[in-house]
């Protein structure tokens, strides 16, 4: 599998939660850092179009990934409280 800037990224799916919610914070703290990489080099003027439209979808993604994580722990304390 490859992230948004083309580099070979392992991802192995996993069974237990515990395990995906690691895999689920890794890939949160990897996309705020591409994030931040490349905020930092955003220029003061003219910035290139593929820049902006790298920025959408690093944020997009970031989003669907806090989502889910924000999921999975309402799914969790649902469960550790019989449902409710």
């Amino acid at each position: 599998m490859k992230d948004l800037s083309g580099r070979q990224v392992a991802f192995e799916p996993t069974c237990d939660m515990g395990g995906l919610k690691k895999v689920s914070s890794e890939r949160i703290e990897e996309l705020k850092r591409q994030i931040a990489e490349l905020k930092g080099r955003w220029p003061a003027h003219s910035v290139p179009p593929a820049m902006f439209q790298q920025l959408e979808e690093l944020e997009e993604e970031l989003e669907k990934e806090l989502r889910k994580a924000a999921e999975g722990r309402t799914d969790a304390q649902a469960s550790s409280r019989g449902g409710l």
